[in-house]
């Protein structure tokens, strides 16, 4: 990640620890890094037709092309303003504050990158090892 938009179109290879496996299509993983502090989300793509929901837990090496996506500050601010309302009318409202913390976390990352929008990097899997 460090190097992510340096490598944005590029094959890229990495190791991580699959986190969550998407229940309804299996077509989506999200990998995490060692340290926790880092994931990204992994799509099936070309002949990869998905991920096995049994995989959670374990380590993959996966190899694909990283892509990005942006999310435009009107957006996340739309998104906040949904998410206040949605605490107001809720018990505890503890998922929005989950939310809240992303919402922060991405104005953090665009203060930081004087950036107008939030990036996303994904990666398009050609495939997967499970690491034994």
């Amino acid at each position: 990640m460090v190097n992510a938009e340096e490598l944005v179109g590029k094959e890229v290879h990495f190791t991580g620890l699959v986190n969550h496996v998407c229940a309804h299509s299996g077509k989506r993983c999200i990998l995490k890094n060692l340290e926790g502090n880092l994931s990204i989300r992994v799509e099936a793509s070309g002949n990869l037709e998905g991920f096995d929901k049994e995989m959670a837990g374990q380590d993959i090496t996966v190899s694909g092309i990283l892509r990005k996506t942006r999310l435009e500050e009107a957006a996340i601010d739309e998104w906040e303003t949904e998410v206040k309302a949605k605490d107001a009318s809720e018990d505890g409202g503890k998922h929005c504050s989950s939310e809240m913390v992303n919402i922060k976390e991405m104005r953090d990352w665009m203060k930081e990158n004087n950036k107008n929008y939030y990036a996303i990097y994904y990666v398009d899997g050609n495939s997967y090892e499970v690491v034994e």
